[in-house]
């Protein structure tokens, strides 16, 4: 039965549509729906509307739409297959964040990847904001950093241990003014 789509801007305008018609333009001839919607002389959104009152499924056919993912590995190989990785979904399914892999701190924790996109879990890293900085930008790891406080706090000048770690002396008293490890006193 021929169903009658008007469009509201130009009522003169009409097109007979039958729901075969746009079932054969979405699903076989694979046109989109601003397609279909220019066949008839409509808008695209009285189109949808029709396929909603008729039950259409949105998806076209062969098309997986979003799928859920409980398990890293599984997403993992998925990802190897189509080539698209979400953060997000990795962040998700990665275990807890606890500590981090290189320091040990619990605080400002990151999911850190060598390269991108992550083709196997071993890839992935749990690390602190501080080592996350340090392997991004080659500098002071949060071990180093905790080292320095815990060697200022023994007593060794800043001085020495600026020019052992290759840093400038403010960058030492920024590392104690963090407090990263053992606080000394004066901080």
């Amino acid at each position: 039965m021929p169903m009658t789509i008007s469009n509201t801007k130009t009522s003169q305008k009409k097109m007979k549509l039958t729901k075969a018609e746009v079932f054969f333009h979405y699903y076989t001839k694979k046109k989109s729906v601003r397609g279909i919607a220019k066949l008839a002389g409509v808008t695209g959104t009285r189109i949808w509307q029709k396929m909603v009152e008729w039950k259409f499924d949105r998806r076209k056919p062969g098309f997986p739409g979003k799928l859920k993912f409980t398990d890293l590995d599984a997403y993992l190989e998925h990802s190897r297959t189509t080539g698209k990785q979400s953060p997000s979904v990795l962040l998700r399914l990665a275990s807890p964040l606890k500590k981090c892999e290189i320091c040990g701190s619990i605080k400002k924790l990151h999911l850190w990847h060598a390269s991108w996109p992550v083709f196997f879990a071993k890839d992935l890293k749990v690390l602190c904001s501080s080592c996350l900085w340090a392997k991004k930008f080659k500098k002071l790891s949060g071990l180093k950093q905790k080292e320095i406080c815990q060697r200022c706090s023994a007593g060794e000048k800043t001085r020495d241990l600026a020019k052992e770690f290759g840093v400038s002396g403010n960058r030492v008293y920024q590392i104690l003014k963090r407090g990263r490890g053992e606080r000394p006193k004066w901080c």
